[in-house]
């Protein structure tokens, strides 16, 4: 038998120590260090090691962070794994595409605003949901926060919200309305199954860029017709289809054990996948010089280019602490970061000024109160620690 009284204490340490890089971080070695203290005569060796580093991977981050869930409500465990801060995509996208058809009637655009927040919130919702597994080994704190909030009950909230969802959308028009019924069957097959595009990388490519495509379409279509869509969308787009390949790289490892098709799974060695991510991730630049050059945008959007040294760099340090998940994480936050401010620029030298100014104030409003709010999402950079890669 396993004595749970010595892993208890080894639960402590492991948090203490592991936000310092290279040499505690490795809870790896802590889970193997308890694994050679005890005598396992049941299981075979590779079996053991892995279960007990499972386990106290698992109860490392949930013993520290308990009060997240026995200690805040549930409406705060629910906001949390909606996470607002991922909201910004979908309701910037829907603000530059309503914005460029120049005839803004403020009541569907708060409407629309507010429905594009709530269809991203059901997809993190739903991914929550349906990423238990691997989240026990990416966002263990995520996987404590839905078990606060119950499977059943996290069903009937869904279930709720994207009927609120489809009665807000019959006040916006039949081909904005179109849009959104896409948009909510995209939010949950991304993570839900029989379909979950997630598994596979270039469905889940293609759904993940739905995060700003169909907002923009949504917006666009209240007023203008598909068929003279604006240059820009097609930037913002393919953006966003190749920022996916990024934005997985602190899961490598969760991902890996679900049997999930990234391009850092693909990739067998760890720094081969960030440069093939940071290569593919600058692609749209290509793609903005040849939109310039073919006089399809005007020159001012040469000014994008400023955010390819700030690419260079982040390609370097993610390189540099692969085996910091804690640092890995908090580069995450910047490439999103990145991702947002990269979106805000194509907003303010498309879209009407006044407008422009207005958006750029509210949003780095919201992520500066979301993001300074402790706990108020579910992806924590504390609750790192899969170890080496």
């Amino acid at each position: 038998m396993i004595n749970t009284s010595y892993i208890n204490s080894c639960f402590f340490y492991i948090h203490t120590h592991s936000f310092f890089p290279n040499k505690y971080n490795n809870i790896y070695l802590i889970s193997l260090n308890v694994f050679e203290n005890h005598k396992f005569t049941d299981l075979p060796p590779l079996i053991k090691k892995n279960q007990l580093f499972l386990l106290i991977r698992s109860k490392s981050c949930i013993k520290v962070k308990v009060f997240i869930s026995n200690n805040k409500s549930k409406l705060y465990n629910i906001l949390a794994l909606a996470r607002p801060r991922t909201w910004i995509f979908a309701l910037m996208s829907f603000f530059l595409g309503y914005s460029l058809t120049n005839s803004i009637d403020i009541f569907r655009m708060v409407i629309g605003l507010i429905i594009f927040a709530m269809i991203t919130s059901g997809a993190n919702l739903v991914n929550s949901y349906y990423d238990r597994f691997e989240d026990e080994i990416n966002q263990p704190i995520r996987t404590e926060m839905l078990n606060a909030v119950g499977l059943k009950n996290m069903g009937f909230l869904l279930f709720g919200l994207y009927t609120i969802i489809m009665q807000l959308a019959t006040l916006m028009g039949l081909g904005c309305y179109i849009i959104i019924i896409i948009a909510v069957l995209d939010s949950i097959f991304y993570s839900a199954p029989p379909i979950r595009f997630k598994k596979n990388m270039l469905l889940g490519m293609i759904s993940f860029t739905g995060a700003v495509a169909l907002p923009f379409l949504g917006g666009w279509l209240i007023n203008r017709s598909i068929l003279d869509l604006p240059p820009i969308f097609y930037i913002i787009t393919y953006f966003f289809f190749t920022y996916f390949t990024v934005k997985n790289i602190p899961d490598y490892l969760g991902d890996q054990r679900a049997k999930i098709k990234t391009l850092m799974t693909k990739v067998s060695v760890y720094e081969k996948g960030v440069y093939l991510s940071f290569t593919i991730l600058l692609t749209p630049y290509l793609f903005l010089l040849f939109f310039i050059s073919t006089n399809l945008l005007e020159e001012k959007f040469f000014l994008l280019f400023a955010f390819t040294p700030l690419l260079l760099v982040l390609l370097q340090r993610n390189i540099y602490h692969k085996n910091n998940p804690s640092k890995l994480e908090r580069l995450h936050t910047f490439g999103f970061l990145y991702a947002i401010s990269f979106l805000n620029v194509i907003l303010v030298l498309s879209a009407p000024l006044t407008q422009s100014i207005i958006w750029i104030a509210f949003s780095y409003c919201f992520l500066l109160f979301v993001m300074k709010i402790k706990f108020m999402d579910s992806r924590l950079e504390e609750s790192q620690g899969q170890g080496k890669v």
